[in-house]
């Protein structure tokens, strides 16, 4: 389960696009919401926060918000229906946490691929790198709820459940 940082998909995955591992940009006139973003910040430090509320609430624009201006790496990942199957999602969380980078390029983080098929010992390897870690990254799932019921959320919920606390979900 280690190997290359390239293609952590597999090579029949696209590659991840800027625009889905990106925080977003900020509109040029955004009204902040400090108190939101203080209790975000709040929540990051105890290991969790799921931000959940209607479509068009403003969460993505809630959460690039406080990004921006939070102190250490953010990966972001906005969800797509097709990140449904373990493996891509894994594929692309690593990817995104590649992108942001804050850790030590020979980390097992930085090095570990997703097995083609996937493997559930996967969710091991990969909290154990991120408690691994010399200090917390927070990764960013946006539009999460596009993968209820799937192997993706399964696992994932598999990751936070036995997540350390250097893990910032």
């Amino acid at each position: 389960m280690t190997g290359p940082p390239a293609g952590a998909q597999g090579d029949d995955a696209p590659p991840l696009s800027l625009a889905r591992s990106s925080v977003p940009r900020l509109p040029r006139r955004v009204v902040r919401r400090p108190r939101l973003e203080r209790v975000l910040e709040e929540g990051v430090k105890s290991g969790l926060v799921l931000v959940s509320a209607p479509a068009g609430s403003g969460k993505t624009l809630l959460l690039a918000s406080w990004a921006a201006a939070h102190p250490g790496p953010v990966a972001w990942l906005s969800v797509e229906r097709e990140d449904a199957e373990s493996a891509q999602f894994w594929g692309r969380v690593l990817d995104s946490l590649r992108m942001v980078g804050g850790f030590p390029t020979d980390s097992l983080l930085a090095t570990m691929r997703v097995p083609p098929s996937f493997d559930p010992r996967f969710v091991s390897v990969f909290v154990d790198a991120c408690a691994r870690l010399p200090r917390p990254v927070v990764l960013v799932l946006d539009d999460m709820h596009l993968l209820a019921g799937t192997p993706a959320e399964e696992s994932l919920a598999a990751a936070v459940r036995r997540g350390p606390a250097t893990c910032d979900w």
